[in-house]
């Protein structure tokens, strides 16, 4: 991983692999959460809220 500013204490560091998350080194903040609260239901909630193709078709004419 190339160094980076970390974005809560502004040294130039490069971020620690730690327990499937990345740290600062320096203020040791969770900088990169692993996943970030995303899960397979959010992805599959997603795909229920987008239109099939074509379902609107009728509705912009």
């Amino acid at each position: 991983m190339q160094p980076q500013q970390c974005l809560f204490c502004g040294h130039l560091v490069e971020l620690v692999h730690v327990h499937g998350h990345y740290q600062c080194p320096v203020c040791f903040t969770n900088a990169l959460p692993c996943c970030d609260g995303d899960n397979c239901g959010t992805n599959n909630l997603l795909k229920d809220l987008q239109p099939s193709p074509g379902e609107n078709e009728t509705e912009n004419r």
